[in-house]
């Protein structure tokens, strides 16, 4: 699925979802279901701690999407190189 489409908005709408279900699932929940939709195609899944991979991955792709765009903060700030001399 092409991201590049989809609005900034509705971008972190989702990875906050999918964000919200891994933790589910790393407390203990057995299942956690998703959907999103677009105007061409809707989709839909359910992740178990057996495919949380397939989770891992998805949130991986949005991120992604929305760091091209600027739009997700990094968790913390670049470090400049240190120069050594001697």
């Amino acid at each position: 699925m092409d991201l590049g489409v989809i609005d900034t908005a509705t971008l972190k709408a989702w990875h906050a979802e999918a964000l919200a279900a891994l933790q589910a699932l790393s407390i203990g929940r057995r299942e956690v279901s998703l959907s999103y939709s677009t105007p061409g195609s809707s989709r839909a899944g359910a992740f178990t701690p057996a495919n949380r991979a397939e989770l891992m991955q998805w949130i991986g792709q949005i991120a992604d999407a929305l760091a091209a765009r600027g739009a997700l903060a990094q968790a913390r700030p670049r470090r400049r190189a240190i120069g050594i001399r001697f």
